[in-house]
């Protein structure tokens, strides 16, 4: 009896050690395979444009940003197509949290990343930016190019 016993705590141990890789493995690759990210560098309450160009099935754009610098300054990323706007900011600089996405449905086509900054100095940003399907996933096959400095 003793023996089964034992037998049987190894097999669950075995069980949750597998169940734990699978999981581990799952988290890694869903992180590394949808990220689209631009870093990028601002200087005294500039803008600058970057450009994306979302593929045929594409139904919106969702984008985010990260406040790379501690300046007392807001960051801010807008999402910009055929005249509709979407804007999230970054409202805690220097903490390494994105902010909330900006989603802007307007199907396949240019859309512009316009990141701002309200303070001034300089300072680094990144911004996360996703293609989707009208069932979320992700459409993006390009990256985002920096096109107003």
């Amino acid at each position: 009896m003793i023996y089964i016993g034992k037998i049987r705590m190894k097999i669950q141990l075995i069980k949750k050690i597998a169940l734990s890789l699978v999981l581990s493995a799952g988290i890694s690759y869903s992180a590394s395979s949808s990220a689209h990210i631009y870093s990028g560098f601002i200087i005294n309450k500039t803008t600058q444009v970057l450009t994306l160009i979302c593929p045929a099935g594409t139904a919106a754009l969702a984008a985010q940003v990260l406040d790379g610098t501690s300046n007392a300054g807001i960051m801010s990323v807008t999402v910009f197509k055929d005249g509709n706007a979407r804007v999230s900011s970054d409202l805690v600089q220097g903490e390494g949290i994105y902010s909330s996405f900006a989603t802007l449905a307007a199907g396949a086509g240019t859309y512009y990343l316009i990141a701002s900054q309200t303070a001034v100095a300089s300072g680094t940003y990144k911004i996360q930016y996703h293609c989707e399907d009208a069932g979320g996933s992700e459409t993006t096959n390009q990256s985002a190019v920096l096109t107003q400095n």
